[in-house]
């Protein structure tokens, strides 16, 4: 029996990722929105405060993953969850080797290029108390997410998925850093086009469609090179 999820999630940040591959899955689940409020961190329909979201995620933060009442936190750990409720998909990779690539991809993402990358860019307050080297702070950080993209870029030549010959949660994982790196204005179908050609394949999935993210105009998703094949 398929246990009972409910995400919380916020548009435009990381769980937007768990969100495509709970629809790719076509796996039932309850979504609750969260938002930044005066007090913290709440739900946009007011239901849940700060106080009551510390108990389900004990940093504050989205996504949380609730299954069967366990609450399930941090990208890697929430992925890997999802993908093992549909193990014939195989998204955690076919073999120990690629699953530990999987591993290997997922805890980078995480730890080095959203954790240190866009923390720094997105929240410099979290590495100094002085506002006066926010600014350089957020230089730095976007620095190192140009590089960690370039990395990217640099994995996925030749390739057409991250690991092995099939779709992993790596994947679904790489969408968000590349919105993310549009709305930092980096000219991502031009500097990265071989993390372009990934984008392109999952932008087009119907299940990501449905996701808040393609909200907004499909273009400003997709490589420039594919624009006309739309």
């Amino acid at each position: 029996m398929a246990p009972e999820l409910t995400l919380y999630h916020a548009t435009h940040a990381c769980s937007t990722v768990v969100h495509c591959l709970l629809e790719d899955l076509g796996l039932p689940f309850k979504e609750i929105k969260m938002k930044m409020g005066p007090n913290g961190i709440q739900s946009v329909d007011g239901t849940i405060n700060r106080d009551e979201y510390l108990k389900i995620h004990h940093m504050g933060y989205v996504p949380a993953l609730v299954a069967d009442g366990e609450s399930i936190t941090e990208m890697p750990a929430i992925l890997s969850y999802i993908a093992n409720l549909r193990p014939e998909k195989c998204l955690l990779g076919d073999d120990s080797l690629q699953q530990a690539r999987v591993l290997e991809w997922l805890s980078w993402l995480s730890g080095a290029l959203h954790g240190h990358g866009f923390a720094m860019a997105f929240q410099p307050g979290r590495f100094t108390d002085d506002k006066s080297q926010g600014p350089h702070l957020r230089a730095k950080g976007l620095d190192f997410v140009r590089k960690c993209y370039a990395r990217i870029d640099e994995r996925l030549e030749g390739r057409e998925y991250p690991v092995g010959n099939r779709e992993t949660v790596v994947d679904f994982n790489l969408i968000i850093f590349w919105l993310w790196g549009l709305e930092q204005e980096i000219d991502m179908p031009g500097l990265y086009p071989e993390y372009g050609r990934l984008i392109t394949r999952m932008a087009r999935k119907e299940t990501v469609k449905k996701v808040d993210i393609y909200a907004q105009p499909a273009l400003k998703y997709i490589p420039k090179e594919e624009e006309t094949k739309l």
